[in-house]
């Protein structure tokens, strides 16, 4: 089964011009609610790449994450959505341990692996100092080349979340034959 992962959860503000203007017709949680409802209606799991800042921000998404949990992997985004190849391994050491501890505590979950917020292409946000500050951590290192097959999106942003509908649906046909 593949793995489906959805970035930027709990995010409070777009990181990106595209991200900008899809808020303007839904706010994070409307688009989120629309991007999980295939996955609620088929029982698919997803994991979910998380900022941690907006656990205090978006209670009801809080709320609904733990309702489902059953069929979500909780993984570490970060503390917000930053560039963190542009920080000193000591500061994004300090960030990640208290975006992890947070939300490890808010989710009762262990974090696994770290997804580096702006990696989405070509690996370019990626810190030369991520493995070793993993390593700190407990965690791995954005294994997103490593597992075959995965799929990455976005919930806000619409194309990639009806492709990630249709590999959903496509796989739900395929496993009732």
């Amino acid at each position: 089964m593949p793995e489906i992962r959805d970035d930027d959860i709990l995010q409070i503000l777009p990181g990106s011009a595209h991200h900008r203007y899809r808020v303007i017709d839904k706010n994070h949680w409307e688009w989120f609610q629309w991007a999980d409802s295939v996955f609620e209606e088929y029982n698919y799991p997803c994991t979910l790449a998380v900022l941690s800042e907006g656990i205090e921000h978006w209670p009801e998404w809080v709320k609904h994450i733990k309702k489902h949990q059953h069929r979500y992997k909780i993984e570490l985004h970060g503390s917000s959505h930053l560039r963190y190849k542009y920080m000193t391994a000591k500061e994004a050491l300090k960030d990640l341990r208290e975006a992890k501890d947070k939300i490890e505590q808010e989710f009762n979950t262990k974090i696994t692996t770290w997804y580096v917020p702006y990696s989405f292409k070509k690996r370019k946000g990626f810190p030369d100092w991520g493995k070793e500050v993993c390593d700190e951590l407990g965690v791995e290192f954005d294994v997103t080349e490593k597992k075959e097959p995965q799929y990455r999106f976005h919930y806000w942003h619409k194309e990639q979340v009806e492709k990630a509908h249709k590999i959903i649906r496509c796989l739900a046909t395929q496993g009732n034959n």
